[in-house]
């Protein structure tokens, strides 16, 4: 017979919200391989974000709307593997950082492989390393609360605790 209490409820609540975490992880993976495909390649972004630049910074040089144009395109490979390793260091892989950063650089390498076998995309070694800087900024952003807290499960009993009663004085041989 089945339990259809408040126990019941919750564990299967718990069960039904397990699979949140990682819609995120799929989410994020999702937009960055979408980020990858040709339909954001240098010439396509050029065509919204050179207008943008233009309008930003009236009578500014085409060397610098380039430099801009890059310089915003290198900023989402930082992001969008820092949001990933976000979700994966707090979701499913809480508290395993470097297991996240692995899939995090998984993740690019799929993304920068996929990209060789496109004509209008490039896939470089450089930008795998690009976009692991994200993932790295986040875990030595994170690296001291993960110490803390690992210190914090291990910390020495307090001065005036007693000293634990040994096996042989339980027994009553000592």
């Amino acid at each position: 017979m089945r339990d259809f209490g408040l126990a019941g409820k919750s564990a299967g609540l718990r069960r039904r919200r397990g699979w949140i975490p990682w819609l995120a992880i799929g989410l994020c993976i999702g937009a960055i391989l979408t980020l990858g495909s040709p339909l954001f390649s240098y010439v396509r972004t050029g065509a919204i974000i050179r207008p943008i630049l233009s309008a930003i910074i009236p009578g500014g040089a085409p060397s610098m709307i380039a430099y801009w144009h890059i310089l915003f395109r290198w900023s989402a490979h930082f992001v969008e593997y820092a949001v990933l390793f976000l979700a994966l260091a707090l979701g499913p892989m809480r508290g395993r950082p470097l297991l996240a950063f692995g899939a995090c650089l998984l993740v690019a390498s799929l993304d920068e492989s996929l990209q060789l076998l496109t004509i209008s995309r490039s896939g470089r070694l450089a930008d795998v390393a690009l976009d692991m800087t994200g993932p790295a900024a986040m875990l030595m952003l994170a690296l001291p609360y993960w110490e803390n807290r690992a210190w914090r499960q291990r910390r020495p009993p307090a001065p005036d605790a007693q000293a634990p009663v040994t096996t042989a004085r339980r027994a009553g041989r000592a």
